[in-house]
């Protein structure tokens, strides 16, 4: 279940839940309210070891927020922590975003779904999906894909992973963050 938490931009609130599967939850998030940063990991199911790519992938994340790093160096960080932890197969899809000024920075690798809200409901932005490939994987670093959006006082942010967004209708998500004070 999702809580509100007080950022300096506003209020942010993220959740995970682990749906019907069976095992373990292989989603991570990132929520750095100093820095207004936000990430929501998805281990790539099927393959051993989602969970820790996952956790990999939010750690270099929030130290890339913090440490100013571009997202390309924060991608092949993780793939260079995955390589080292036995990684070989799999990874991790991600969508992250930071409020800076009057912008939101996203970046994002994978089927990790994200999309600005207005206050109206109309959704002003969202990302491509783009191949799994570019996710960081244990073969290889991929392509970090990098948005600058204006992010007006009101937008709201809806960030997921494939195990909601296949499960929501997509109207149902954007009503539900509509209202929200």
């Amino acid at each position: 279940v999702a809580r509100p938490i007080k950022a300096k931009s506003g209020r942010l609130a993220l959740g995970t839940d682990v749906g019907l599967r069976t095992g373990d939850n292989e989603d991570a998030l990132v929520l750095d309210t100093e820095h207004d940063a936000f990430a929501v990991i998805d281990g790539m199911g099927g393959y051993e070891y989602g969970e820790v790519a996952a956790r990999i992938v939010a750690e270099e994340i929030q130290r890339g927020v913090q440490e100013h790093v571009t997202p390309s160096d924060m991608q092949r960080r993780a793939h260079l922590r995955m390589r080292e932890n036995g990684i070989r197969e799999g990874g991790a899809c991600y969508a992250a975003g930071q409020i800076i000024g009057k912008k939101l920075h996203v970046w994002h690798a994978g089927d990790v779904e994200l999309m600005v809200v207005d206050r109206r409901g109309t959704i002003k932005f969202a990302i491509e999906e783009i191949s799994l490939q570019n996710a960081p994987r244990g073969l290889y670093p991929g392509t970090a894909i990098l948005d600058r959006i204006d992010f007006m006082n009101y937008d709201r942010i809806i960030a997921a992973s494939d195990g909601l967004l296949d499960n929501v209708d997509i109207r149902e998500a954007v009503l539900a963050v509509k209202d929200l004070p």
